[in-house]
Parts: C-alpha cells; sequence; structure tokens
C-alpha cells in the first residue's frame, strides 16, 4: 500500500495482485459497505451482475488487511442472506449492520460483528420496530448521546401510516444501544425532503446530509443539497450560505476527516453521470461552511454505490458500479495528506461522464486512460528547436518525422535496432574518404593534395606560367572540395541525428512489445494459477462429498444401534414385570401356607430373599440401560450436528466453486 510521494492523487492498490482469494470476484460489487477497523476493512454484502444480465445480491464478507497487502475470506457465515444498501457502522470492536434490502423488500433486522472473535449475533430491539425497516439510508453516530445512533432517511416503512408498502423517509430514528431501544426523533424546523441514496456524517454537534434521490428517481439540488440537524438542540436549521459549488448527486460516499472536513467522492449526477471527483466541505471554527474540489488525480473510472472508508491515514475505495453496468474490481487509496495539506487547491468539478447506452468493461476504459495520457504527454512535450525543424527540412522522401511522434524524443537507441533500418545515402558515404567519415575536416582537407597529385600526375609542367596556372587550379579544386565536404558533413550530421531519432522511436516499440509479452505472460500465468485454484476446490469439494457420505453411513449405523437398545429395554422391562408378578404369586402363596408350616415359611422368606436380590440385579442392570441410551442418545445428536456442520461446508465449498 506504497503510495507515490511524487505525485499526491488517487493510486490503484491492486496494479499489482495481493495475496489471498481472487481480488476481481470479491470486488464485483456494488451498494456494500467497507468498514475500517484498525488496519483492516470489512467488505459487507452488495450486489454483482449475473449470468444474463440480473442483478446477483451477496450475503457474504471479505476482509482486506492494508498493512499485509492480503484478502481474507471464509469467516463464519452472516446471520442474515442477501444484502445491498445497508449500513455497518464500527462502534468499539463491533460493527453494526443496520437495515438493507434483497430483491423483494427492505429488513428491519441489526446484526452485529465481533471483529474479535468474527462471530455474529443478531440484536433484537425494543420499541417502533418499523423505524429499523429501511434501505439506502444514513447512519452516524448520535453526537450527544453516548453510545447511540442516528438513522436518517432511506426506502422504508412510514411509521405514520398503516400500510405496508415502502416509500422515501425523512425521519429520525435513535437507537440506544445500551438498553437495545428504538425510538422516533421528534425534531423542531422544517424537515428535508423524504429521499435515499445520500450521506449522513456528524461534524461537531451537527449532522449533515448531503444529496440523495426523492420522488421519480429526482436528484436533489438547491437549498436540498446540504441539510444540517443540530443535535444540541434537536432542530433542522438552514446552514447558511455555503461558499463554493457542488453539483447535486446521489448513491455518493463520504467520510469525515479531522472532525471538520466532509470528504465526498464519487456518485451519480446529472443526466447518469458516474462521478470521480473529491469535494470536501469545511466547517470554519466560527460555522461557516465551504465546498472545494481537490486538485488531485482521480480514481478511474468514475463511479457510484462503492465503498469508501480511512483506515492508516489513507481514504479508500473498493468497487461500485462503473461505467454502464460494469463492476471495476479495484482498490483506490488517496493520502489524507492529500486532504488536509497544502495541495488540495480549489478546482472546478470535472465529472467522469458516459453513455449508458454503451455497456463499457473495465479494461476498456483503462485503456482509454492510457491514451489519454499518452496524449497528454504528447500534447505537454516541448519543441526540439531549430536543428529539429532543419531535419524536418532535410529528410528523406518517406522518412518518419520523429518531431511529430508522441515519446519519441524520450526513447534510448540500441546496436540490435540498427540492423533493421536501411542505411541512409548509403552512395554518399562510400563516396566519401575515410577522414571525411570520422569527422575530420582537418585531416580530409590534407589528404586532398594527394589525391590531386596522383590525379595529375602524368601531367609534364613545362614552364612556370602551367605550373602556377596547375597550382591555381588545384588550389580551387581543394577550396571546392573543402566546401562540397563541409556541406555534406553539415547533412551528414542532420542524417545521423535522424537516424537516432528512428533508432529511438523503433527502440520504444520494441519496449512496448516486449511489455505487451510481458503482460501476456503474466495473465497466462495467473489463468494457470486460477486453474489450480479451481482443481483444489474440485477435490476439496469431492473430499466433504466422501465425509458427508462417510457421516451418512455412521449416522445409519448409530440409528440401527439405538433400535437394538430400544429392543433390549423393552425386555428388561417386560423381565422385571414378570418378576414383580411373580413375586406377588410368591407372597399369596407364602400367606396362605404361612398356618400350616413354619418351615414353608422360613422357605418363602428364603425366596423373597433371592428375589429383592434379582429385583436389585434387575434395577442395576435397568439403570446401566439407560445410561448407554443416554450416551447413544448424545452420540446420535453429536452425529447429527457433525452432518450439519459438513452439509453446510458443502454449501459453501459449491457456492465458492460456482463464484470461483
Amino acid at each position: 500500500m506504497v503510495v507515490n510521494p511524487k505525485e499526491i492523487g488517487w493510486n490503484n492498490v491492486l496494479s499489482k495482485p495481493l495475496a489471498g482469494p481472487n481480488q476481481s470476484k470479491l470486488l464485483q460489487r456494488a451498494g456494500h459497505t467497507a468498514t475500517a477497523v484498525g488496519a483492516d476493512i470489512y467488505v459487507i454484502g452488495g450486489k454483482t451482475a449475473a449470468k444474463g444480465g440480473r442483478m446477483q445480491f451477496c450475503s457474504d464478507i471479505c476482509k482486506l488487511d492494508t498493512a499485509a497487502s492480503k484478502w481474507s475470506t471464509g469467516f463464519l457465515r452472516p446471520p442474515f442472506g442477501e444484502k445491498t444498501y445497508h449500513t455497518a457502522t464500527h462502534i468499539g470492536v463491533d460493527i453494526w449492520v443496520i437495515g438493507g434490502a434483497d430483491d423483494k423488500h427492505s429488513s428491519a433486522q441489526v446484526y452485529v460483528l465481533n471483529t474479535k472473535t468474527l462471530k455474529w449475533r443478531t440484536v433484537a430491539f425494543r420499541g417502533d420496530t418499523r423505524l429499523l425497516q429501511r434501505s439506502a439510508h444514513g447512519c452516524t453516530r448520535h453526537p450527544k448521546v453516548a453510545n447511540a445512533l442516528l438513522l436518517f432517511g432511506g426506502w422504508g416503512r412510514d411509521t405514520a401510516s398503516l400500510s405496508d408498502d415502502c416509500t422515501w423517509l425523512n425521519d429520525l430514528a435513535l437507537l440506544r444501544l445500551d438498553t437495545l431501544t428504538v425510538e422516533q426523533v421528534q425534531p423542531h424546523g422544517s424537515l428535508p425532503t423524504a429521499r435515499a441514496y445520500h450521506t449522513f456524517n456528524t461534524m461537531g454537534n451537527k449532522c449533515f446530509v448531503v444529496g440523495g434521490r426523492t420522488t421519480q428517481n429526482t436528484l436533489l439540488a438547491g437549498d436540498q443539497l446540504l441539510c444540517m440537524y443540530d443535535a444540541a438542540t434537536n432542530q433542522w436549521m438552514s446552514p447558511g450560505p455555503v461558499s463554493g459549488s457542488f453539483p447535486a448527486r446521489s448513491s455518493h460516499r463520504g467520510v469525515v476527516i479531522g472532525g471538520n472536513q466532509l470528504v465526498i467522492c464519487g456518485g451519480t449526477g446529472q443526466g447518469k453521470l458516474r462521478m470521480n471527483d473529491t469535494s470536501v466541505l469545511k466547517q470554519a471554527s466560527k460555522g461557516h461552511l465551504s465546498w472545494r474540489c481537490l486538485s488531485v488525480s482521480p480514481f478511474q473510472p468514475g463511479r457510484t454505490a462503492q465503498g469508501m472508508t480511512v483506515c492508516n491515514d489513507s481514504l479508500y475505495i473498493l468497487g461500485g458500479y462503473g461505467i454502464g453496468q460494469s463492476f471495476p474490481p479495484d482498490v483506490w487509496s488517496l493520502p489524507l495528506g492529500a486532504v488536509t495539506g497544502a495541495d488540495a487547491r480549489q478546482r472546478p468539478v470535472q465529472p467522469h461522464s458516459l453513455d449508458l447506452a454503451v455497456e463499457d468493461p473495465p479494461a476498456r476504459c483503462e485503456a482509454t486512460c492510457w491514451r489519454t495520457a499518452k496524449r497528454g504527454r504528447a500534447k505537454g512535450s516541448t519543441d526540439a528547436g531549430p536543428a529539429s525543424k532543419r531535419q524536418h527540412a532535410l529528410a528523406p522522401a518517406g522518412a518518419v518525422d520523429t518531431a511529430q511522434v508522441p515519446g519519441c524524443q524520450a526513447m534510448q537507441p540500441t546496436r540490435d535496432t540498427m540492423t533493421a533500418l536501411p542505411p541512409l545515402h548509403a552512395q554518399s558515404n562510400a563516396a566519401l574518404p575515410q577522414a571525411a567519415a570520422d569527422r575530420n575536416v582537418s585531416g580530409a582537407c590534407a589528404m586532398l593534395p594527394a589525391s590531386a597529385a596522383a590525379l595529375y600526375g602524368g601531367c609534364a609542367f613545362n614552364d612556370a606560367a602551367a605550373m602556377s596556372a596547375t597550382v591555381s587550379r588545384l588550389e580551387g579544386d581543394l577550396a571546392r572540395a573543402k566546401a562540397a565536404l563541409t556541406e555534406r558533413l553539415a547533412t551528414e550530421d542532420i542524417q545521423l541525428r535522424q537516424r537516432r531519432d528512428l533508432e529511438a522511436e523503433v527502440t520504444r516499440l520494441h519496449a512496448e512489445v516486449a511489455a505487451a509479452g510481458l503482460r501476456c505472460t503474466t495473465s497466462t500465468h495467473q489463468c494457470a494459477q486460477l486453474q489450480r485454484v479451481s482443481e483444489e476446490r474440485l477435490q476439496q469439494l469431492q473430499c466433504a462429498e466422501a465425509a458427508t457420505a462417510d457421516a451418512s453411513s455412521r449416522a445409519a449405523a448409530a440409528v440401527a444401534t439405538n433400535g437394538d437398545l430400544q429392543r433390549q429395554l423393552s425386555g428388561a422391562t417386560q423381565q422385571r414385570d414378570d418378576l414383580s408378578r411373580l413375586v406377588t404369586e410368591r407372597e399369596e402363596a407364602s400367606k396362605a401356607a404361612e398356618a400350616d408350616a413354619v418351615k414353608a415359611r422360613s422357605m418363602v422368606r428364603q425366596e423373597r430373599l433371592d428375589w429383592e436380590k434379582a429385583d436389585a440385579d434387575s434395577r442395576c442392570a435397568l439403570h446401566s440401560l439407560r445410561e448407554e441410551w443416554r450416551m447413544l442418545q448424545d452420540t446420535n445428536a453429536h452425529l447429527h450436528a457433525t452432518v450439519t456442520r459438513l452439509t453446510k461446508s458443502l454449501e459453501v465449498l459449491h457456492r465458492l466453486l460456482l463464484h470461483g
């Protein structure tokens, strides 16, 4: 998670793959929550695109360890089903998940995740729980009430109506976490327009509502763009004059920095534009509010309904809706110094626009941004000066004008690339002396008289006049040769510079081809790794199926043993009943024969003692059988729990296999 110190702006954290599960599958979602606890970011719920273009709602949870740059999954399955547009608020070691919706209705349930034990619990509130049934709402900690949460707006049930239908809300609900009670707040002042898909954050004693949509999906603007609730006086009030500008939007995300700056990112603007600006609402010491847009490099592409949080002195954006209905699987980070430091200069907002009629995947967005960056460098390149103009004027027909090729000036030529280029003016180079090829003008001039002597060696000088004429002619030839050589050397220098520029262009092209090959190799390795992971998951699924079959067979054996024990218990009970009847008969016989003989009585007494001993043995045997029956019941319950866990593990593995 290293931020480039040379350029303060949004950085793509996933420019290099992180450790852990497939990050593209984890982040292809929108309408989820991102909650920071320490160095970890918990991503909960959301929805993504399924096969056939239909939306698939998520019911999982994953964790991004920003310190170790690692993803984690496989937590205890949440007690709720599919959920999106809920809120997840961090208090202590717990994350409170409130409301949300699936493809049918909004939820009124509250769930808590303990980040230490990673265990869920369902919380039952007392009071009017209809206040909890909402989605796309806002949730923030109460500025004045300890250990309490405030809910505002959303799409849910209107407690003032007897109907069960959902509508746009503008009420305030107070959740007291100590007593687990929920109540409706009755504030003073004019209520804001009912809305959903807004933000609701606390700065000081005031809670700020920004943007959102209302009836007929209309974006809220004007005096309803920013609303303020004073928790100290329990009153909705006007924020007063706000300097700067902020475009209307919905499904954006906002976090508070330093207690007095609300950072807003992304969202859906007018004309369904996907925004990629970073705006800040600052509250001065005297309460004055001002908007400004940070002059930082934006995240790409523009997005909405993303996850956003603050972790390790950086803002993080995770996933969301990209262009059209795409889900860019990326994570962007921005150092907090860009918000609080001197680099946060005001600039006009330039949202990222798109045409929703065209489905544009994230890969295409990245290529478009790359081409834009190339054009930017070409426009920002400086003029090469008079030498470049002379190169352009003297370049041969069909030669490439390197001054017009973006990025050519920055490339370095290599010896290998020269072999692929045809020699420029090869005949002229062959006609020059070796000294001219070495750029040694004085040496070339010294060689010309010897050449002239060889040329005129057959001539006989009869008189001084002829010799003077010959010397004059040689001197003229020498001057003309020197001028021609100087001109040719200048031309050769220009051609050499052209050749170096062409070599630079070829080097750049070779580097781009090599980079493309490296990316292709990396993609191949990633595909192979994904295939290996899929095979491992398939093997795990097969092992789980075998374990389930084995557990089922053991359970069947336990049921059969249970039946045998039940039959044995029935036999022992019958024996006890028989013994009881026998004792009764013997007692009656003893009473009848008591008058006849004392010996018979003693015999009966002895038989009774024998029966009591047998009865005691029978009771001991019955007690042992009951203990064995209880142990078998415990074993049966344990086996049933084992079968249930294995069945759930099989479902989780099957779902992971489907998503992987």
